[in-house]
């Protein structure tokens, strides 16, 4: 009868099968280790020495090449160089081959071409860890390391490619990247903790291999801001200096918002325009033009809406506490209408004189849906000085600051205006812009403007 063969114990088995795992790993890890080492050639001895790929002749002394002039091969005694050991070299990671060339303390690289690698013979290259004359870096405001091969190439490393190049210690560049962690722009930062940087487009983030940005809620330094009589909330910063939502304020945490007191861009309830300052465009037409529901004393009845609903609350309280009715005289005027009647007025009046109470086309608040010019029922006064005297024109001039309103040329200022005193003219500027007129004491656009 044969003997039954032999049974190893469970425990041994397993021994067994971890012993032939581990020999495996290390085998496997001994093959990528002889992959992945630096490259390198033959050392060579001191003497005259050519490259295979170039006629440049080297003299090579302690293992330091110097390229030699013709003067001085000359001049050496024209010795023959014997041709330097080259073995071909590339990274894992690319297809790019390089000639290297070792002197014993230092190398030469040349990166080839495709017909000089097939005139060689298409030498496989070894893959190596490390290139001579390659690059590891860090941004200040990233952990990865970044490789910059001879040829220009570059490589976010693994830790793995990292550990082949020997741990090579990267260069810590001092600038960066980074992005607000609730925008999609990214700024190069040339010093982060200051909040200085400037933002860059596709094509830069592109060149330096896509690096990852540090995500931030905030910059140093950097301000949410708006102007006087808008609600839109701006932002100014490295990355970028534009507009944003509501979800983007909210995403940076609610921060404090400066108010600006600037004129307000075309449109706006705060736009300036004067004789220095036309509408934008010239033939500007405002887009949300209605019908002002008050008593009318004239034709041209169309305000912009805020303005509109604004001067109805400011009639129905005025006359509620004059007892007067206010009337509408002229709101929205086209720019052809007030080119009329500008010229109408320099027929009459001469433009000199002209000009010191009607505005020139495309100068004029009318254009813009926001100026208005008021009246009082049964007055008698019409667009004239004694307009002021009335019931309806003091009220107003007390207190139409609470509705947004502002008289805008007011007495004793034509030399900031360039209007007479038009106690009957009103611009509609938004509440918050008006009562802070009215805080400051100060009665025109140009002066708490700067202009």
């Amino acid at each position: 009868m044969s003997p039954s063969p032999a049974v190893a114990p469970a425990g041994e088995a397993s021994n067994g099968r971890r012993s032939r795992l581990l020999t495996a790993a290390v085998a496997a890890l001994a093959v990528a280790l002889t992959i992945l080492v630096p490259g390198r050639a033959e050392a060579v001895g001191d003497g005259t020495y050519t490259t295979r790929y170039d006629g440049t002749i080297y003299s090579v002394a302690a293992g330091n090449a110097r390229a030699l002039g013709y003067d001085e091969w000359v001049a050496a005694g024209r010795p023959t160089p014997t041709p330097a050991p080259t073995i071909h070299v590339s990274y894992p990671w690319s297809s790019t081959i390089y000639a290297s060339t070792w002197w014993g303390a230092s190398s030469t690289q040349r990166t080839l071409t495709y017909d000089e690698w097939v005139r060689a013979g298409r030498p496989a290259p070894s893959t190596t860890g490390w290139v001579p004359g390659s690059y590891v870096y860090t941004w200040a405001t990233s952990p990865d390391v970044g490789l910059v091969a001879p040829d220009g190439g570059y490589r976010w490393l693994t830790a793995g490619e990292w550990a082949a190049t020997g741990h090579v210690a990267p260069v810590r560049r001092s600038e960066g990247f980074a992005k607000l962690s609730w925008s999609s722009e990214i700024a190069y930062m040339t010093n982060v903790g200051a909040g200085q940087g400037r933002p860059i487009g596709y094509a830069t983030w592109a060149r330096e291999n896509f690096p990852r940005p540090l995500a931030v809620q905030r910059f140093a330094g950097d301000q949410f801001y708006r102007q006087v009589g808008s609600d839109t909330v701006w932002y100014a910063g490295p990355t970028m200096n534009r507009a944003i939502t509501y979800a983007e304020y909210a995403a940076a945490g609610f921060p404090a918002v400066r108010v600006d007191v600037t004129p307000g861009p075309a449109g706006s309830v705060t736009e300036v325009v004067n004789k220095q300052r036309s509408t934008n465009p010239l033939r500007y037409v405002p887009g949300d033009l209605r019908q002002v529901n008050i008593p009318l004393a004239g034709g041209n009845t169309l305000m912009r809406t805020e303005a509109a609903g604004a001067l109805e609350r400011l009639a129905a309280a005025s006359n509620a506490a004059t007892g007067r009715t206010m009337t509408l005289v002229s709101a929205y005027r086209s720019y052809d209408y007030q080119a009329n009647l500008y010229n109408q007025y320099v027929r009459t009046h001469g433009q000199a004189e002209a000009d010191r109470f009607s505005a020139r086309p495309g100068h004029s608040e009318h254009q813009l849906g926001l100026g208005v010019d008021i009246g009082e029922a049964g007055s008698g006064c019409g667009l004239g000085q004694c307009f002021g005297a009335t019931r309806t024109s003091q009220w107003v001039a007390q207190n139409a600051w609470r509705y947004g309103f502002v008289v805008r040329y007011p007495a004793g200022m034509e030399h900031v205006t360039g209007y007479i005193h038009e106690p009957w003219h009103l611009r509609y500027v938004g509440v918050e812009l008006s009562s802070h007129m009215q805080r400051s004491g100060v009665t025109t656009l140009e002066q708490i403007f700067g202009l």
